[in-house]
Order: C-alpha cells, then structure tokens, then sequence
C-alpha cells in the first residue's frame, strides 16, 4: 500500500495530488472540487498550499489537507471500486499514523530508538569493512552496499523511516541488522567472494520476511 499520508511534527496530513492519483482522477478536477466547496473543507480547518512545477514545468497549487478535511472531500467522488478502496486506506493510515505518533512520546519508544541507533553504529563499522574488502576484490560500486543494505532492511520492516515505526518494526530492524552484520562477518573470516556474501545477507532477510508473512495469515 502506497504511503498517501505525511508526518510533519505533530501534523498528519495528505494532499490533493495523492487524492487524485489514488482515486484515478486528474489533479485539475480534484482542485476544482476543493474550490468550489473551501468554505465547507474549511470548516475543518484552514487549507494549507505549496506552489510546486507541474510535468509541464507549469506552477501548480497543492493542496495539503488534514484527515477531517481530506475524508470531506473523498465523499464528493464518485464511488467507483478504486475511490471505495483509497477510502479505506486513506482512513486505515491516518489511524495507523495517529497511533504511531501517540506512541512516539512513550519513553519505551524513545528508548527503543535509541537502541536501534546503537545498533546501526556498530554494524555500519561492519558495513565498512566489508566495503573495504569488496574494493579488493575488484567492486567498483562496494560504497552503495550502505544504502543497499540499509533499504533492504527497511522494505523488510516495511517502513520508509526509521523515526516512524512502531516499536515492533525497530524491534525487527536490530534483528535484521545484527544478523546482516554477522554474515557479513563470517562471509568475511571465510574470504568468500563479496558478491556471494551480499546474496547471502539478502537471502536471510528475505527468508525471514516470508516467514513473517505465513506467520501473519496463520
């Protein structure tokens, strides 16, 4: 599922490019609808705008809406099947993001952040090395292995970013990092060939992330 929400702060918002990509409309028709009916959105708020080039290279009015004002807006479409289903997830990830902030200001939270970071650290120091011994071995690219790595365990986690996952997906971030440090450490002692090495650390997260999927339909 797409992400159709933002976090700035302590705000949660969407937009009305996201509205109209999810409900297959054009954004001009979207804009339209918004001011035709402002007064009423804005019965839930003033509507926030960022002035941004179109595809064209035209400028063009984005407008940010809060999840009263975007869930008015949604009830003016036509309620096609793609329309019903972005209803659902546009409702499904404010709740989730609202959760998500809540649980935020828990010092459990914070703590488990912190503990992820420390985790990152030393492993990156690990990541480093094995940079250094994929450059012997003749890679050309040894330095992308830090984002590789690094957006592997995220897909895996199913987060964008670390500072807005709950504390189960930080939990599954350091287990996720720790055993790609460690194979990468015995792939090292072992003088295995870099490129084998990788494929065996993305083979591990993969294996576990499917794991967790049958865990999850059970």
């Amino acid at each position: 599922m797409d992400n159709l929400v933002t976090v700035e702060g302590n705000d949660i918002f969407t937009d009305s490019m996201v509205v109209a990509d999810g409900t297959n409309n054009k954004h001009r028709s979207v804009q339209r609808i918004i001011e035709k009916h402002i007064s009423s959105i804005e019965e839930f708020g003033k509507v926030r705008f960022q002035i941004t080039p179109s595809v064209k290279g035209q400028e063009q009015k984005i407008y940010q809406l809060s999840e009263q004002q975007a869930t008015f807006l949604v009830t003016m479409l036509r309620n096609t099947e793609v329309v019903i289903k972005f209803k659902i997830n546009l409702v499904k990830q404010f709740y989730q993001m609202r959760q998500l902030l809540m649980e935020r200001q828990s010092t459990e939270w914070q703590s488990l952040r912190q503990q992820t970071k420390d985790v990152r650290r030393l492993e990156t120091d690990t990541i480093q090395q094995f940079v250094e011994y994929a450059k012997n071995q003749g890679s050309t690219r040894a330095t992308h292995y830090y984002t590789n790595l690094t957006k592997l365990v995220n897909k895996a986690a199913g987060i964008q970013s670390r500072n807005f996952a709950t504390g189960l997906q930080l939990n599954t971030v350091m287990f996720l990092e720790r055993m790609i440090g460690e194979a990468l450490r015995q792939g090292m002692r072992q003088e295995k060939e870099y490129r084998d090495i990788y494929d065996l650390c993305k083979s591990k997260v993969l294996t576990i992330k499917e794991l967790a999927l049958l865990e999850s339909v059970a």
